[in-house]
């Protein structure tokens, strides 16, 4: 279940010459034309989330009382709390055991296309694989998929990593469609858990504080040193033209149960997209694990999808059904899949 635009995939590869038939417009004039309403369509998009992603532009120009209201309203997108509504953990008994094959392909997909751009290549849990020639690869993608896999995976031929794989399947608007990757590397138990439009790392607070004091350090000194070799915090954009960015994450000196801490707490959810993700990277403590939060919405839309609904019909049931299997289906809602 793709919800961007979509696009023929030799198309993204190889562009037509002069002359040839697109969609049927023959003319050179026709295509002018589509091309002229096609780049003020994307001006448009673009003026209206640079307009989003600002402070206030009208600040000083409203009632009090509808200053207040939207004064309001950029507190709560730039909290981390309302970052976290849209990944919420549950306990790690409700998780239903899958295999990879298991997973639908789409969200397969989008989690190994989102770790492509996160992690460093080592670290990603799943091999590459060398990308079949154009014209054998069949149906379309979304433009997400193709920037983020045109040099990197083979797009329909994913295979399984090292990874073990967990899967939670909302019940109720309140939850969270949830895929969760377990795996470890150099010593380190590493999870990642995918919703909808945010990813979520965690590291084992006990493993971290073990490694560094062997490493003869203390803890937050040995993140330091470790999160950049994790996560590509310096480098450039999927973009054309590419920007160079070079994230700081400022960690807390006492990482204690509840801290919550962001690369940059000014930064409202709004104007925030998958391409940009390096703009802001929230973290905080809970259960013993240091998490990090990553946003990865579309460019198109300010505000989060609704991430129960993240799974389509399908995989839902298969998830629900797997749970009653291995005793994990919540007595209290016998019906929440039909």
């Amino acid at each position: 279940m793709h919800t961007g635009q979509r696009f023929d995939h030799p198309a993204l590869i190889r562009q037509p010459s002069v002359g040839h038939n697109v969609n049927g417009i023959q003319s050179p004039k026709h295509r002018f034309v589509v091309g002229c309403i096609l780049v003020s369509v994307m001006i448009l998009l673009c003026a209206v989330c640079f307009i989003q992603a600002q402070d206030d532009p009208y600040r000083g120009q409203r009632s009090p009382e509808s200053q207040a209201k939207v004064d309001d309203y950029f507190k709560k997108v730039r909290s981390i709390g309302f970052g976290r509504q849209h990944i919420q953990d549950v306990p790690t008994d409700s998780f239903v055991d899958l295999e990879f094959e298991d997973v639908a392909h789409y969200q397969k997909l989008r989690i190994y296309n989102r770790l492509c751009f996160l992690l460093q290549d080592e670290v990603h849990p799943q091999p590459k694989s060398k990308a079949p020639p154009p014209s054998t690869m069949k149906g379309e993608i979304s433009r997400e998929e193709a920037v983020a896999g045109m040099n990197r995976p083979a797009l329909h031929h994913l295979k399984p990593g090292r990874m073990a794989v967990r899967v939670f399947a909302a019940y109720e608007p309140s939850q969270c469609d949830l895929v969760e990757y377990r795996w470890e590397h150099e010593g380190l138990h590493l999870r990642v858990l995918a919703a909808l439009e945010v990813v979520r790392l965690d590291l084992d607070l006990d493993e971290v504080s073990q490694a560094a004091r062997t490493s003869r350090t203390n803890t937050r000194a040995y993140l330091r040193d470790l999160l950049p070799k994790l996560v590509r915090l310096k480098g450039q954009t999927k973009t054309v033209p590419s920007i160079d960015y070079d994230v700081d994450v400022p960690l807390p000196d006492d990482l204690v149960e509840g801290v919550e801490f962001s690369s940059n707490p000014e930064k409202p959810f709004t104007g925030m997209d998958i391409y940009r993700w390096y703009e802001r990277i929230d973290g905080f403590v809970e259960s013993g694990h240091l998490a990090f939060l990553f946003y990865m919405k579309p460019l198109q839309r300010p505000e989060f999808e609704d991430a129960s609904k993240w799974f389509d019909d399908e995989f839902r049931q298969l998830v629900h059904q797997k749970a009653r299997e291995q005793g994990k289906f919540p007595p209290e809602t016998p019906k929440a899949d039909e």
